[in-house]
């Protein structure tokens, strides 16, 4: 939580077996909560979130990536 509001990051990931642990791991504590669109890996990506990132909030795969980013634009028009 960040001045009362409730922050969200949303994390694109396309083969980052290496260095997805490492990314969530250093974002700020104020992050709530934390999405991560599997883009269509082939390595093990959506292994290791699945296995060691248990406080994930939503782990989200490659077909909801457009659905994401329609609500964010709508939302944004919005806010504007």
């Amino acid at each position: 939580m960040y001045k009362n509001n409730t922050i969200s990051v949303v994390l694109t990931a396309h083969n980052e077996e290496t260095q997805i642990v490492k990314t969530i791991k250093n974002l700020p504590d104020f992050v709530d909560k934390i999405i991560v669109v599997n883009d269509a890996s082939k390595d093990k990506t959506l292994e290791i979130v699945e296995q060691e990132i248990k406080w994930l909030y939503r782990l989200l795969e490659h077909l909801m990536l457009f659905v994401m980013l329609e609500i964010l634009s709508l939302s944004l028009f919005l806010l504007w």
